[in-house]
């Protein structure tokens, strides 16, 4: 049973709060008690002098689920020292806690600070930063649902200090992420086919309906039948009709009526009594 012991106090079980089992040599913890975790600040907009110094301001939107190398936005010496913001070191794990970007992640290639919006943990030794970022990474969706319920979504620094995390060994921990290093191309090549799968699936009725009329209007769909009566019988009945329409004076004659009619295997056209070759117009073979 997993117990834990907050200061002096008696240990507690937490087996209602503990997920799935873990190995032997693995831990559960806080994960507060994994690094030093911390809030960033907005210094004062209305003092110019904090903004476009040396030192990297990161905000949630900077974030992008990998390693930060570029932090538009500076802020100055003086800001760091007369404000609430805090310098991570590189190696420290962020994550958005508010609104549409909660949940999002990043680790530092450059020293930098952040605004109120992002929680930053510096690990301590023994703990490899990739596997924190991997682990934050799966909980995403569990943030997410936790934060709701306000105006808008946001998952406090005492909330993600406070989530157990199954420790492995260093050693492990660093063979963890290297497999997923080997495993990540193909996620990502899984979730292209599925974003594509799901397209195909939106899409299929429309390409289906319209290749069974394509089908349709080639004469693929149904199987010719020699008994059929040809379409060029057809068509001289539906001229017969139209000339007696004609003298009933019910639609008048068109002068640059197109006849259409096949010789040589070629396909022609008489318009006006003059005839030329169609071949290139036609699309298929019918």
């Amino acid at each position: 049973m997993p117990y834990e012991k907050i200061g002096k106090n008696e240990p507690v079980c937490i087996a209602d709060e503990v997920p799935f089992e873990i190995p032997e040599s693995w831990e559960w913890v806080r994960l507060g008690s994994i690094g030093d975790w911390g809030s960033g600040a907005t210094p004062s907009r209305t003092t110019p002098e904090y903004y476009n110094g040396n030192i990297p301001w990161l905000k949630t939107g900077d974030l992008n689920d990998g390693y930060i190398t570029h932090i538009p936005e500076t802020i100055t010496e003086r800001a760091l020292l007369e404000t609430s913001v805090r310098l991570n070191p590189i190696g420290s794990v962020l994550i958005a806690m508010y609104g549409a970007t909660i949940g999002k992640l990043g680790i530092l290639q450059t020293p930098a600070t952040t605004n109120q919006a992002c929680c930053a943990c510096i690990p301590f030794t023994g703990i490899y930063n990739e596997f924190l970022f991997y682990f934050l990474m799966s909980q995403k969706l569990a943030f997410i649902k936790r934060g709701e319920g306000g105006a808008q979504p946001n998952i406090s620094k005492e909330k993600i200090v406070a989530t157990l995390m199954p420790l492995p060994p260093k050693a492990e921990q660093k063979r963890i992420v290297e497999k997923l290093h080997i495993l990540q191309p193909y996620i990502e090549s899984y979730t292209l086919l599925e974003k594509e799968d799901i397209k195909l699936h939106h899409s299929f009725p429309e390409i289906l309906k319209k290749s069974i009329l394509q089908y349709a209007i080639q004469g693929k769909l149904v199987p010719q039948a020699p008994t059929d009566e040809p379409a060029s019988v057809l068509l001289e009945r539906i001229r017969a009709e139209k000339e007696q329409l004609i003298k009933a004076g019910k639609i008048k004659r068109d002068k640059h009526e197109s006849v259409i009619f096949r010789r040589d295997n070629s396909y022609y056209e008489r318009v006006d009594g003059i005839e030329r070759c169609i071949d290139d117009e036609i699309p298929f073979e019918i």
